[in-house]
């Protein structure tokens, strides 16, 4: 029987389904290998902690969801329809809007992960706050 391979993708998806779920106490090593269908030792070939898992996780979230967000927004021309996209691309249905409610409850934990959701709300609010300007509020 050939030998399953989980990729270092395959992890993040998972982690990133788990934590929206359940915050970090659902990032047990054991419980997603066994869902992968695989030894966990695959999981610390690719991360050595729990810790590094999650920031690359948070890593997900900042340039997959954040910078994401902003590049498609600003495809559009006029400030009405940034705007329009913004909110759209903001309230869309997602199995994973969770995500960044566990990750500020996490973040009381751990003051370095607390700085790096500061800087993504910083983003987030200054780019809202250019693009109401834009418009003329």
């Amino acid at each position: 029987m050939p030998k399953i391979i989980a990729k270092k993708e395959d992890w993040i998806n998972l982690g990133y389904k788990l934590f929206s779920e359940q915050g970090d106490t659902g990032i047990i090593v054991e419980k997603m290998a066994k869902i992968l269908k695989v030894n966990k030792s695959s999981f610390y070939w690719y991360f050595k902690t729990k810790t590094i898992f999650i920031e690359e996780l948070i890593l997900l979230l900042k340039n997959n969801e954040t910078e994401r967000i902003i590049n498609l927004t600003n495809d559009k021309k006029s400030g009405i329809q940034r705007l329009n996209m913004l909110i759209a691309l903001i309230y869309k249905q997602d199995p994973y809007l969770d995500f960044v409610f566990y990750l500020k409850r996490y973040a009381r934990k751990k003051k370095d992960v607390q700085a790096i959701i500061d800087n993504i709300d910083k983003q987030r609010i200054e780019y809202a706050k250019n693009l109401l300007q834009d418009i003329g509020y």
